[in-house]
């Protein structure tokens, strides 16, 4: 059934754009090449060329591919096997694929598989946040997005909540995989007022002299920088020591892309010139944040906590080496800066 759904299905539809699952179009694209068989879709996109899944051992790939799908069906659908189910399995893991991925996707699909199989149990840990009833929520996400679970900080004060960016991650082998981090829209309340102002005691006694706009520290949220501290506190506590942020994942990339495509396409015809304009406005600005959230801001938020102490130290910075930025977590490590300790030693000090 894999192999089927790959052949007849899934090299035709991604390779044109054509891709449907059941009721659903995804804008999920990408070339396949097959060595041993020849094919090699990317020949007709000399224009516009997309990334390209390179398979050079049909054998090995198609065994971890049913492997990694046996497992995601358990994971995600509990168990129900169906056509639909099977090939958005397929075409949702190769979608958060780096370039270095698609160029080893055995090894890409045994790092998946270790994402499902090195379980979380999705729960709630309680602990202290700056002096507020804290809540630790760890959920398993859908299978459209990057990674399996999502780490998130929910704290209350009488009738109001804060929530703090979530991260989207998956572990391996005591090494966290980290996507990418999700700031919550929140109506503005006497909570979030307070919050953001103790949040900017992050900025005391930070200097940055870098003058790198790439790797800019001052370009970050007090939130996301806040959200990161308390989340590697508790990786400190299931001893994870090492972190790693996959970056370039171009299928993802294209994918949002081709959605505002298409939905510039369909709103030329729906709206009137003036509704059009402030549409495309609307969409364009939201397309320049997403490139600066999910492409950067989460490098530049690592960056800014390993220049603000010793408490992670960055082995490699993608782009120039790979697809990835590497991290290690010093455990005796601590910031500069009493507030974000607070943060960081939060679960030592909790009941």
């Amino acid at each position: 059934m894999i192999e089927k759904i790959f052949y007849d299905e899934i090299i035709k539809e991604c390779s044109s754009k054509t891709l449907v699952i059941g009721d659903f179009k995804p804008t999920i694209f990408f070339g396949v090449k097959i060595l041993e068989d020849e094919i090699d879709t990317t020949k007709k996109d000399e224009i516009n060329p997309k990334p390209i899944l390179y398979i050079k051992n049909k054998k090995h790939f198609f065994k971890a591919l049913e492997e990694y799908i046996s497992l995601a069906i358990e994971f995600y659908y509990d168990g129900i096997v169906s056509h639909d189910n099977v090939k958005s399995l397929m075409v949702y893991v190769f979608s958060n694929a780096t370039w270095d991925d698609l160029n080893n996707p055995v090894k890409f699909l045994e790092l998946r598989k270790s994402f499902l199989t090195n379980s979380i149990n999705p729960s709630n840990v309680k602990r202290s946040v700056i002096g507020y009833d804290g809540t630790i929520i760890i959920d398993k996400l859908s299978p459209i997005l990057e990674a399996p679970y999502s780490f998130k900080v929910v704290i209350q004060d009488g009738e109001h909540k804060y929530e703090f960016p979530n991260i989207i991650y998956g572990i391996d082998n005591g090494s966290v995989y980290v996507y990418a981090m999700q700031n919550k829209f929140l109506h503005n309340n006497s909570l979030k007022k307070k919050i953001n102002r103790l949040l900017f005691r992050i900025n005391e006694g930070f200097i940055d002299d870098s003058i790198s706009d790439v790797f800019n520290s001052k370009d970050v949220s007090m939130s996301f920088v806040a959200s990161l501290i308390i989340f590697i506190d508790y990786l400190k506590k299931i001893n994870i020591s090492k972190i790693v942020v996959p970056v370039n994942l171009p299928i993802r990339y294209n994918s949002h892309y081709e959605s505002y495509n298409r939905r510039i396409n369909y709103y030329s015809k729906k709206y009137t010139d003036d509704e059009f304009v402030a549409y495309k406005a609307e969409l364009e600005k939201k397309n320049k944040a997403y490139d600066d959230n999910v492409i950067m801001k989460l490098i530049r938020t690592f960056n800014r906590i390993s220049v603000q102490g010793d408490v992670l130290k960055i082995n490699n910075y993608p782009f120039t080496c790979g697809s990835e930025l590497s991290l290690s977590i010093n455990y005796d490590g601590n910031f500069y800066n009493q507030f974000c300790n607070e943060l960081f030693n939060g679960f030592s000090k909790s009941k």
